[in-house]
């Protein structure tokens, strides 16, 4: 088996989340807020704290310009030859390596809704979620950490699923 068949990746959006949408509006309504006052201040005759305003308001803008991309996630999945890599990219700039996952210490991968995660059920393990959060084509990979065992959701594509049961068909399950 050459090299080039050893390797896949995936690449899930993620669902914008309810509590990005809440800091996104405090955000705009903060600097609508600060530019409504700037206004009104400059027609007030204080010239100087309408000048501060006008300088937060354009503050508000830059880190409006800085941080609503990043509540913009994609998971990168890179399965390399017994490895899998968790990447987070955050509109579509930043990458950041989240985890890395090698197959001697798996114990299980599974549909999320598999009876074969029964076992693991009312086990006390931290757990990682590396999905798109829609609930769709959701799979748990448990796995050694240190010295407990972790639940990691993710969503594998068909190639990646494939190869990884070549690797290790003795715990990877697509039932």
């Amino acid at each position: 088996m050459n090299l080039e068949s050893c390797y896949c990746e995936c690449l899930v959006k993620r669902k914008n989340t309810s509590g990005g949408y809440i800091v996104k509006g405090i955000i705009i309504t903060i600097i609508v807020i600060f530019g409504l006052l700037a206004f009104l201040l400059l027609f007030a005759g204080s010239g100087g704290l309408s000048l501060m305003m006008a300088l937060l308001v354009m503050i508000g803008f830059y880190i409006i310009s800085r941080v609503f991309p990043r509540f913009d996630v994609e998971w990168e999945y890179v399965f390399v030859d017994g490895q899998l890599d968790f990447d987070q990219i955050l509109g579509g700039m930043a990458r950041k390596r989240k985890m890395r996952v090698d197959f001697e210490k798996l114990e299980i991968i599974a549909p999320s809704n598999s009876h074969r995660l029964d076992s693991f059920k009312n086990m006390q393990m931290k757990a990682y979620d590396y999905s798109s959060l829609t609930g769709c084509d959701n799979y748990s990979m448990i796995c050694h950490d240190k010295n407990s065992l972790i639940r990691i959701y993710f969503e594998p594509n068909e190639e990646m699923l494939k190869l990884m049961k070549n690797k290790s068909f003795r715990k990877v399950f697509t039932d």
